[in-house]
């Protein structure tokens, strides 16, 4: 029986995940690495910013800190928060429909805390969430399960009664781990269907697609 249903937040709750996406574009480019916005979100969305960007740095022979591109990429995101946080289509009518059918709701996020915080702070929902979990408090983020997991004892849930909802690969890896259910936003219809057909058990293309039925028929 499915009791507790957790959130991912950028790309699923709010439409951060465009914006995170357009700034690290116009960074890349500014140190010679061309990949679309989209690119990087499918790649990777669900991952930290240093870790992302010690890839890219790696895989193009940067020789720059990934620390300082996270910093420099977070302070023009945060410029953006200011006049531009919107929540996903669906996102605010389907998070209240379940909380009042009283499902537990948390939220699982690579963000920091406090990003988390305002975030949902600013889209009036913090207080339809039981628990918020960043990435920096576990040992590892996604694709691991342990974000995922400790979500689940901080709502009082067992695993196997937990619906996850993600955008992106890594969570959705994670979360199959951490014996979840799990739907794939799947905003641009552009997902693999063989990581899909691994690793979700429900694809839509809208939270407006979801209600608690189908939820809970999961």
């Amino acid at each position: 029986m499915i009791k507790a249903i957790i959130f991912d937040m950028d790309g699923v709750i709010s439409d951060t995940e465009r914006i995170y996406g357009e700034i690290s574009e116009a960074y890349l480019k500014e140190h010679g690495i061309i990949m679309s916005a989209r690119e990087t979100s499918l790649r990777y969305a669900g991952l930290t910013f240093p870790l992302m960007f010690a890839d890219l740095f790696a895989k193009h022979n940067i020789s720059y800190s990934p620390e300082d591109a996270t910093r420099e990429v977070m302070k023009r995101s945060l410029k953006a928060f200011e006049t531009d946080v919107q929540p996903m289509p669906g996102a605010l009518a389907l998070i209240d429909a379940l909380s009042r059918k009283n499902f537990k709701l948390g939220v699982a996020s690579g963000a920091k805390l406090y990003l988390i915080d305002m975030i949902l702070s600013r889209l009036d929902l913090k207080n339809k969430f039981h628990t918020l979990t960043s990435s920096e408090e576990v040992a590892r983020g996604k694709p691991y399960p342990y974000i995922f997991l400790l979500t689940a004892q901080r709502l009082g849930v067992q695993p196997e009664e937990c619906v996850v909802i993600e955008d992106g690969l890594h969570g959705m890896i994670g979360a199959k781990k951490a014996g979840m259910k799990v739907v794939a936003l799947d905003t641009h219809g552009d997902l693999e269907q063989t990581h899909t057909d691994l690793y979700t058990d429900l694809i839509v293309q809208s939270l407006e697609e979801l209600n608690a039925e189908a939820i809970s028929r999961l």
